[in-house]
């Protein structure tokens, strides 16, 4: 028989384990293959200087600020 101190410990373990088990939804751009596509070399895309170039710089510069402001 289970000790009456240890059942509360066993009721919240098995909780969460349950809890655990939420739907986490997963966003972001679909590949063909249906893996997560390879993250650009920075440096190559540095030297390309392309339009991605200036959204990377654009969006450090926008969150630099933002953390500035704290």
């Amino acid at each position: 028989m289970i000790s009456k101190s240890v059942a509360p410990f066993l009721a919240l373990g098995s909780a969460s384990l349950a809890l655990a088990q939420d739907f986490i939804a997963t966003t972001g751009v679909v590949a063909q293959n249906g893996s997560a596509p390879i993250r650009r070399n920075i440096n190559e895309l540095a030297s390309e200087a392309g339009p991605q170039w200036d959204l990377y710089i654009q969006s450090t510069v926008c969150c630099t600020k933002l953390q500035a402001r704290g």
